[in-house]
C-alpha cells in the first residue's frame, strides 16, 4: 500500500461546487476522511482553516463576522455542528457582492446539521456526501483488503498485525482424561460364576475309574 494519501474520487465534484456555490458541505460519518480531503485543498496551519475541536480555531471564531468576513479564497469550517450560529452568519456573508470567499464546511450527517444548514442557507449550499474508500479509489488489486478492513481510512491504512512468534504446537495432541464422576461410566461384567454359591453351581460329571482285576457289575470274570 502506497504512503501517499489515495487519491479521493470527491474532490473533483467538491472543487467544482466551489465554483458554483459560495457554501458547500462535505457531509459523512465521522472518520470517512473529510478532514484528510479538506486539507487537500486548504493545508491545516493556513489561517483559512478552522477546527472547532481545537481550542485555538474556537477562540478565534469568538468574534466570528470579524473573523470570517475580510478572508479570500476557500475557508474550510471543520466539525461545524458544534457551531450551528454560524450557519446564518454565512448567509450574509454569502449573500455579498461580489462575494471574495467560498465557504467549504465539513460535519457528522446528522439530520439536525442538515436541517439547520438548510434552514440557513436555502439557495446557497451545495451538499456532498463523503463515504469510505470505494474499489474504484483503491484498485482492483486491493479488493481482498478492502472487503476485510473495510473503507475507513484508518482502518484500511494501519499495517498488517506481525506474525505470531509462538505459534501453536503442531503434531500429536495429549487426550486429557474426564474429570472423575464425569464421563461415561464402562460397566465391567464380573463372570459367570461370580456371587454364586457352591451349592448352585452345576456339577462336574466323575469318571468312573475301575481298579485292575476289579470286575465290572454284570460281567463275570
Amino acid at each position: 500500500m502506497a504512503s501517499h494519501p489515495i487519491p479521493r474520487a470527491a474532490l473533483n465534484p467538491v472543487t467544482r461546487a466551489l465554483r458554483r456555490s459560495p457554501v458547500v458541505a462535505v457531509v459523512g460519518p465521522r472518520q470517512c476522511g473529510k478532514t484528510t480531503l479538506a486539507r487537500q485543498l486548504v493545508p491545516a496551519g493556513s489561517a483559512n482553516y478552522f477546527d472547532l475541536e481545537d481550542p485555538v480555531s474556537l477562540a478565534r471564531l469568538d468574534q466570528a463576522l470579524t473573523e470570517l468576513r475580510d478572508m479570500t479564497g476557500t475557508v474550510v469550517i471543520d466539525e461545524v455542528q458544534h457551531r450551528p450560529d454560524l450557519f446564518p452568519l454565512l448567509r450574509v456573508l454569502a449573500d455579498r457582492d461580489a462575494n471574495p470567499a467560498r465557504f467549504l464546511v465539513l460535519g457528522s450527517a446528522g439530520p439536525d446539521l442538515l436541517r439547520q444548514s438548510a434552514e440557513s442557507l436555502a439557495g446557497r449550499i451545495e451538499y456532498i456526501e463523503l463515504t469510505g474508500f470505494q474499489v474504484a479509489e483503491v484498485g482492483a488489486a486491493e479488493m481482498g483488503r478492502l472487503w476485510v478492513r473495510g473503507g475507513f481510512p484508518r482502518s484500511f491504512l494501519s499495517p498488517p498485525a506481525p506474525p505470531d512468534r509462538h505459534p501453536a504446537p503442531t503434531g500429536r495432541t495429549a487426550t486429557r482424561s474426564p474429570p472423575a464422576g464425569t464421563g461415561r461410566r464402562t460397566r465391567r461384567c464380573a463372570p459367570a460364576s461370580a456371587g454364586r454359591s457352591p451349592s448352585s453351581l452345576p456339577a462336574s460329571p466323575r469318571r468312573r475309574i475301575t481298579a485292575p482285576g476289579t470286575a465290572r457289575a454284570g460281567r463275570s470274570l
